[in-house]
């Protein structure tokens, strides 16, 4: 749920996405809001172990060359992963994932997608608790 996050609007395309797990996600992306610099999630979960997915589609054709859409990822208050260029992996109608572990010890996952260059975005988000 985005209730708790700082998250700005949804663009949606009729295209199919290939490479996607559920294609119908990946034609979907939540942008920052505008004039902000980073999407931002606060998810409530227990503390323990997480592996959290990020699904990228690549369906914007004013981000789907290499280096029009780059994004850093932040897992609690942590740089994870700088510089993640979907469209550099992948092509136009095409999803990449990104997968980080994280470590949460307190009841909050916190995630923020950073802008480098272009809006920030993101399909979907899975966080799966390792057991």
């Amino acid at each position: 749920s985005d209730a708790r996050s700082a998250v700005g609007p949804v663009f949606v395309t009729g295209t199919r996405v290939e490479g996607a797990p559920h294609s119908i996600l990946a034609q979907t992306e939540r942008r920052a809001p505008p004039g902000t610099p980073a999407l931002h999630y606060r998810f409530l979960v227990a503390a323990g172990s997480y592996t959290v997915r990020l699904h990228f589609g690549v369906i914007d054709s004013n981000a789907d060359e290499p280096g029009e859409r780059v994004v850093d990822v932040w897992l609690q208050q942590r740089p994870r992963y700088l510089g993640f260029d979907a469209a550099a992996r992948v092509g136009r109608f095409e999803s990449a994932t990104l997968s980080l572990d994280v470590e949460v010890v307190t009841s909050e996952l916190d995630l923020k997608i950073k802008r480098v260059v272009g809006d920030p975005a993101v399909s979907a988000i899975e966080i799966l608790r390792h057991l």
